[in-house]
C-alpha cells in the first residue's frame, strides 16, 4: 500500500472516522483530478466539518498551503435520535480525523502560515488573510 504523503489527494483517505466503539472507517476521495497548479486554502475560526476536512487533506498530504487562523475543530458526527415525545437528541457516534491521524475535535486544524484580520477589519475579498492567501498563490 501506498504512504499517504504520495502523489495527490485523489483516490487516497480524505477522512479517518473513528466510532465511539472503535474501529476506523477510511474515507476515500474519489473522481478526477481537477486541479494540478499551486492549491492555497484559505481558513479561520468559522471553518468548520467538510472545509476542516479538506484542509487537513491538503496539508497531510502536502499537496498546498493553509492559510488564515485555526479552524472551528467542528470534528464530530452527529446522529439524531428521535424521542417519544416527537423531539430528538442529538448524539456523536464518531469523530473525524485527519489521514495521518490528527484530531480534528476541539483542536482544529491550524494554517502553515497565519494570517489574521487586521483590527477592525471585516472579511472580505480584500481583506488581509485574503490579500496573504491570493500572494502566496501568484
Amino acid at each position: 500500500e501506498k504512504s499517504v504523503l504520495e502523489g495527490g489527494i485523489r483516490d487516497r483517505v480524505a477522512v479517518i472516522e473513528r466510532g465511539k466503539e472503535g474501529g476506523d472507517k477510511r474515507l476515500i476521495a474519489k473522481g478526477r483530478q481537477i486541479w494540478e497548479g499551486k492549491l492555497v486554502v484559505l481558513v479561520n475560526e468559522g471553518s468548520a466539518s467538510a472545509s476542516e476536512i479538506f484542509a487537513g487533506a491538503v496539508k497531510d498530504y502536502t499537496r498546498g498551503q493553509v492559510v488564515g487562523v485555526t479552524t472551528f475543530g467542528k470534528g464530530s458526527v452527529q446522529q439524531l435520535e428521535p424521542l417519544p415525545n416527537g423531539g430528538s437528541l442529538k448524539i456523536t457516534v464518531a469523530n473525524w480525523y485527519t489521514p495521518l491521524g490528527t484530531s480534528i475535535t476541539d483542536t482544529g486544524i491550524s494554517p502553515d502560515v497565519e494570517a489574521e484580520l487586521a483590527e477592525g477589519e471585516t472579511l472580505g475579498t480584500t481583506d488581509s488573510q485574503a490579500l496573504r492567501a491570493l500572494e502566496l498563490a501568484r
